[in-house]
């Protein structure tokens, strides 16, 4: 999903949630919940 945010642009913002084991593209600000992070990428 980040790659097709990248490439494509569709909306300024993107927030994914996911598990901290789970390695996501590095640019995003990561917010820590329990066993969950959230990470935002903006343009």
């Amino acid at each position: 999903m980040v790659d097709t945010w990248r490439r494509t642009g569709f909306a300024r913002v993107l927030v994914v949630e996911h598990a901290r084991t789970h390695p996501l593209p590095p640019g995003g600000r990561k917010k820590a919940f329990g066993e969950t992070l959230v990470t935002v990428y903006r343009r």
